[in-house]
């Protein structure tokens, strides 16, 4: 039996230590019953070493997330084959993915948690939102799953907003709500935003910035292990 259907062939696909260490970032190129071998087109992957327990992070637009685990059984600048891989359940998606950034970006709060409120909307037609104007954030970390931001303005947990976030010169809107508070930065507090029924191509814009942004890391950590 497959570990993993072979409709992810060529999903992104993270490897980490199990203490969630960033090992390589590529794309799944075979799913065989005895391997799945991930590779990297630019032929710069780290070297692992044989037998290194692994967790894999799979991200599929159509099909979702996976996560496995397994152990390394041959690595090379082209491709890393990971053996004994099976699934893990229902792992924290805030943990997929994730990459610390500083960027700018814009929020808008579209629905305030706050009962009397939502009372009242049930009397207006429900594709109607009132929105605020746009306030300015800095974007502390991303995931596939939601954002870490920074902002002077104040969110409560429960919020409903849009963030306006841009790559390669595309923009795109994720809804998503706040889900904690409290922790400042600079004089800024920090929200917490998990993010809701993201469109596909949204998504992928996503997935394709955070896999750009950790293969500049592990580029970066092995030009300072040269320097050494």
């Amino acid at each position: 039996m497959l570990p993993l259907p072979t409709e992810y062939i060529s999903s992104v696909c993270e490897i980490k230590t199990l203490s969630n260490e960033l090992v390589a970032t590529g794309t799944i190129r075979k799913i065989t019953e005895e391997y799945i071998e991930v590779s990297d087109k630019t032929g710069l992957m780290p070297i692992a070493a044989y037998g290194t327990e692994v967790k894999m992070n799979v991200f599929n637009s159509k099909s979702g997330f996976r996560v496995l685990a397994g152990k390394v059984y041959t690595s090379s600048l082209k491709s890393i084959r990971i053996m004994e891989v099976v699934s893990l359940l229902d792992l924290e998606r805030r943990h997929f993915f994730r990459v610390e950034v500083n960027m700018s970006a814009y929020v808008v709060l579209l629905k305030k948690k706050n009962e009397e409120a939502e009372k009242e909307k049930t009397k207006e037609e429900p594709d109607k939102q009132k929105e605020t104007p746009a306030a300015h954030v800095t974007i502390r970390n991303l995931s596939l799953g939601g954002t870490l931001f920074s902002s002077t303005e104040n969110y409560e947990s429960g919020d409903i907003i849009s963030i306006r976030l841009k790559f390669d010169r595309n923009v795109f809107q994720f809804k998503g709500a706040v889900r904690r508070t409290g922790d400042t930065i600079h004089g800024q507090m920090l929200y917490g935003c998990e993010f809701m029924d993201v469109p596909k191509a949204a998504a992928n814009a996503l997935c394709a910035y955070i896999f750009q942004c950790q293969r500049q890391q592990i580029h970066k950590k092995r030009m300072e292990h040269q320097q050494l």
